[in-house]
């Protein structure tokens, strides 16, 4: 390459000169021209402490700084510190306004303070200001002394309806709030009303709150901030919500919390846009303290060519004001306050204050669509070293789809994730379903359970105590249900049974106050207990029944063979026969000499009904006829002769007592469990008289009320009603009357419990699946009466073969199996079913064939019958006898293969093994010597042994003693009876009540010594009077 010439390089810049002089001289006249113009000022209040307000500081210099260049303008702004307190922001603005000679005022600037401002310097009501606040408050409300007060902000209702949002999404019922009360934000009351409001149209509310001042108030933040916290780590609650805060605030807030263990899993923490619109400049530190927070930040178009020359020219200004701050980005306030100043700056222009947000569409940085449309603010996630969006929401459109409101709210108890988009969710603690927002599993506190204790049905509820192991056992249907729904849970709950001896009203109240934490039984959901505590999903549908004697219907009417047919059968029938009989008539009468008379056509109709007829049918039309009506009334007599068989053998069992009026008529004690709702339910709703009300804590005392005629009726909820009668169902007793509704069985837990609501969402999965109605059945089953078709225990059974023992010539046959044998042939008789395999198993029809075949029958005897047979033999008896005698008494059933092959089962199970044929009882003999020896060893056993047994006490009359040392009187006197069967019982030996001298039942608690009547034949021991049995009555 050649060199270039010096004098050509002269050349070229010479020209050059001349070209740019020009434009030279021009600019110079334009900056003397833009300098020469009047300087007007804009003051500005900020705190410039916050990172937002340096932010809002830069963004302004940009704004004015742009302003003037474009416009040959001279703004100037007037900036002071306002250090976050709202007494020093009002003496910022009456500064600003007397000494400064400001056009306009912008800033953070609350409503409240520019009033006050205003009363003490009229100025401010001429002067515009714009507020860079979110506003608590309608602008209806706005005060009139400030009519250039403008709200730049965007209204604090929307930031509400968000955090409200958000909570409805993922189902949180109570939230903890936690905001600063700053002049930054305003700290009007409504805030925290709309936020209220919000939240109960999403089903949720607000639980515990703490406000706490501003951070430039307090000496030593951290301290009070901790206290703070603590307060809420106290308590169950874990949603919580900062509903106001500076990041500086923030930052504190989170850095304690981590330290105190409420980051962790089940809590969940959601930061307002005031916080989360500043993460992009924060610190790594703040960041990892804030993982799995949710937040949302004001929505904005960051690709715009706009945008990007502002953040250019702002992270180049912020860096060299600021040079402490690293990484700093635009957010949301800082374009929010460029678009204020260009506003302002338009107005001071034209000097026209009559301006509108419209103004600010020119730059529109801050708003990415029409200024009379809300803002769109996404959903973020804290993760990392920064953050994601998940999503967002707006006013009209709500959440978007990409967030929750399309999944599927099904949460695993193997912690998988429950939905595609939740499962990218970061929750604190690194969980990866949706928290809870509670907890009942801290470190101080393990929920205290309350079982009742002296429930009357163990069976829902049985509480046993080992004295050996020193532990308590806790079982039964309610418990099996509970752990089963807590089973579901998706997370832990640490739990433990705490038994309670009182009634249900006062465990209720137990939970009310708040000395236990929940229930757990078969309590009842009632009105009256609504208002103290919240139930959960019952598990059990439930009712009042009444429970009593059944009794007979047997009637002993002349005319009853006529109930044999219904009435309308009757006349049918007599219409048919006479019909019949004179189509006869009219076709014999003119070849058949015996039938031309009335008379004789009469008698006809009579006999042909016994087959009993004598006058030939000569005709063939008339036999046409005649035959198929002789096998209709041969259906018919078959039908009435088992009909009336049945009524006149077998009657129909009924309730004693039909309904309540009944008993109220008669004023009939009726009983019910003592600890239960159904005393209050008879008084002051049913309107029984309390005096005629008995109290059974027990449920093995109601058969014996029943007998000893100490109850005319029992009130049984519809569960135990169930439990009840599959236990003494074959003891006569029967349901009656209508089933009063009630609200079901269901658990307790104090008012707003969150727990209540989790587990009626369990209980609801458990009903579902069938569970619930596995666990009845068992239940139920593990009760049921002996039934043909059910083994029970060799020791209750009908055929346990144990030797008769007698005293006194006395014989006392086992009373189960007459029991077990009458219950069984009873079921029979009432199956609807006639016929079993082909065969006929009807105990009624199968007498009948005996009878009309002239045969006798074929029976299985169920007790010892002189000249006829033993126990358990076939025997053959003539149909009457066994329809007459044997059957109404259940002494004997037929021998058909029903009955057979139950007896043949049922000897297979009971047959006595080697260790029962070897046990030392008194067994009976056939001479007289050994019939003596067992009489003096049964004697002997019943002189030596003592007899315990356990009753009730009469709890009223145990309270009205006049002196404790008066013995407690038994709710039931033990009778002669009750000592014959505790003998046999509990001492192998079956006497007869006139064995014993006992001229009036035991009424009392004590150690009695009752006389024995036994034969003189067998002798006295050395130094006994007579033989006696010591008897001990203990309370129960």
């Amino acid at each position: 390459m050649g060199r270039t010439c010096p004098l050509s390089q002269s050349i070229f810049f010479f020209v050059l000169h001349l070209f740019a002089w020009p434009r030279f001289v021009l600019a110079n006249e334009a900056t003397h021209q833009c300098l020469s113009t009047p300087i007007k000022n804009i003051g500005v209040v900020l705190d410039l402490d916050s990172l937002m307000g340096k932010q809002q500081k830069v963004a302004m210099e940009i704004a004015v700084q742009e302003f003037n260049s474009f416009t040959c303008s001279n703004l100037e702004l007037n900036i002071q510190n306002s250090k976050g307190i709202s007494a020093t922001t009002i003496a910022s603005a009456l500064n600003l306004t007397q000494n400064e000679q400001v056009l306009a005022l912008i800033g953070t600037i609350t409503h409240n303070e520019a009033t006050i401002a205003s009363e003490l310097n009229d100025t401010i009501k001429n002067i515009p200001i714009l507020s860079l606040t979110s506003p608590t408050i309608n602008i209806e409300m706005l005060s009139p002394q400030l009519p250039h007060f403008i709200q730049f902000g965007n209204d604090i209702k929307i930031h509400m309806q968000c955090i409200s949002a958000i909570v409805g999404e993922f189902r949180w019922r109570k939230v903890t709030t936690i905001y600063e009360l700053s002049n930054t934000f305003s700290s009007d009351p409504g805030m925290l009303l709309d936020l209220s409001y919000s939240l109960r149209l999403v089903g949720s509310e607000i639980d515990n709150h703490l406000a706490l001042p501003s951070l430039s108030s307090l000496s030593d933040p951290k301290s009070t901030i901790e206290n703070g916290l603590k307060k809420l780590k106290r308590k169950s609650n874990r949603v919580f919500l900062i509903v106001k805060s500076s990041l500086e605030m923030a930052n504190i807030i989170f850095e304690k919390a981590k330290q105190m263990d409420l980051m962790e899993k089940d809590s969940v923490w959601v930061i307002p846009d005031g916080v989360a619109s500043l993460l992009d400049s924060v610190n790594s530190t703040s960041i990892v303290n804030m993982q799995g927070v949710i937040g949302f930040k004001t929505h904005f178009i960051e690709t715009s060519e706009k945008f990007r020359r502002f953040k250019f020219k702002f992270r180049r200004r912020f860096a060299l004001e600021f040079a402490e701050e690293d990484n700093i980005n635009p957010s949301f306030f800082a374009l929010q306050s460029y678009d204020a100043t260009w506003v302002v700056a338009h107005a001071t222009r034209k000097l026209q204050w009559n301006f509108s947000l419209e103004q600010s569409s020119r730059t529109n940085l801050s708003n990415n669509r029409k200024i009379q449309q809300s803002p769109i603010f996404s959903i973020i996630n804290v993760i990392g070293k920064s953050y994601r969006e998940l999503g967002l929401w707006s006013l009209e459109l709500g959440l978007t789809k990409n967030l929750v409101t399309q999944q599927e709210t099904e949460i695993m108890k193997t912690h998988g994730s429950s939905t595609k988009v939740l499962s990218t969710i970061y929750w604190p603690g690194g969980l990866q379903f949706v928290p809870k927002g509670w907890t009942y599993s801290t470190k101080e506190k393990t929920l205290q359970i309350a079982v009742p204790a002296n429930g009357v049905f163990h069976q829902f509820v049985n509480v046993t105590y080992n004295q050996k192991t020193n532990n308590t056992s806790i079982t039964g249907f309610s418990i099996d249900v509970f752990k089963a729904a807590i089973n579901t849970l998706p997370y832990d709950l640490k739990y433990t049974f705490v038994p309670f001896n009182g009634s249900y009203d006062e465990m209720v109240e137990k939970v009310y106050n708040k000395t236990l934490d929940a229930a757990v039984g078969d309590t009842s959901i009632m009105a009256y207990r609504y208002h103290l505590v919240d139930f959960s999903q019952p598990y059990l549908e439930s009712g009042l029944n009444m429970v009593v004697p059944e009794q007979s219907t047997k009637s002993k009417e002349a005319w009853m063979f006529l109930d044999a047919f219904t009435k309308e059968m009757w006349l049918m029938m007599a219409a048919l026969h006479i019909f019949v009989g004179l189509v006869i008539w009219l076709i014999e009468r003119q070849v058949n000499t015996e039938l031309k008379g009335l008379g004789s056509m009469l008698w006809f109709l009579v006999t042909v009904i016994f087959y009993a007829h004598r006058e030939p049918i000569r005709s063939p039309l008339a036999r046409t006829v005649m035959a198929p009506w002789l096998f209709v009334i041969l259906i018919v007599t078959s039908t009435f002769t088992a009909s009336l068989t049945s009524m006149m053998t077998f009657s129909q069992l009924v309730p004693s007592v039909l309904d309540i009026q009944t008993l109220q008529q008669k004023n009939s004690p009726v009983g019910c469990n003592g600890n239960s709702f159904i005393v209050k339910y008879l008084t002051e709703v049913l309107k029984f008289k309390p005096e005629n009300i008995r109290k059974i804590y027990s449920v093995s005392d109601y058969p014996e009320a029943f007998q000893n005629k100490y109850i005319e009726a029992a009130f049984l909820s519809t569960p135990h009603t169930k439990v009840f009668l599959a236990k003494y169902s074959c003891r006569g007793l029967i349901k009656a009357g209508n089933t009063f509704k009630l609200g079901g069985i269901g658990f307790v837990f104090p008012k707003g419990s969150n727990l209540a609501v989790d587990i009626s969402e369990a209980l609801l999965k458990v009903i579902e699946s069938g569970e619930i109605e596995e666990l009845e059945k068992e239940m139920l089953g593990g009760n049921s009466s002996p039934t043909l078709n059910l083994s029970v225990s060799a020791q209750n059974s009908a055929f346990h073969r144990s030797p008769v023992k007698k005293v006194s010539g006395f014989e006392c046959p086992h009373p189960n199996r007459v029991l077990w044998l009458r219950h069984g042939v009873r079921q029979i008789v009432r199956s609807r079913d006639i016929s079993y395999d082909n065969v006929v198993v009807n105990p009624l029809l199968f007498a009948s064939q005996g009878l009309r075949y002239k045969r006798k029958l074929q029976v299985i005897l169920t007790t010892d019958i002189d000249k006829l047979g033993k126990a358990g033999d076939t025997v053959k008896v003539a149909p009457g006898y066994f329809r007459n005698h044997l059957m109404p008494k259940l002494l004997a059933f037929p021998n058909i293969d029903k009955f057979a092959y139950l007896l043949n089962e049922q000897r297979k199970i009971y047959q006595p093994t080697e260790e029962e044929k070897q046990e030392d009882l008194t067994v009976v003999k056939e001479s007289k010597e050994d019939m003596m020896k067992e009489y003096e060893r049964a004697a002997l056993r019943l002189d030596k042994a003592k007899l315990v047994l356990r009753r009730l006490i009469d709890v009223q009359k145990a309270k009205s003693r006049e002196s404790k040392a008066d013995p407690l009187e038994l709710r039931f006197p033990v009778t002669k009876d009750n000592l014959v069967a505790e003998v046999a019982r509990q001492l192998c030996v079956n006497i007869a009540p006139d064995n014993l001298h006992l001229p009036s039942p035991l009424s009392t608690l004590g150690e009695y010594e009752v006389p024995l009547r036994l034969p003189k034949s067998i002798p006295l021991p050395e130094g006994k009077v007579n033989w006696s049995l010591k008897v001990k009555v203990r309370s129960k």
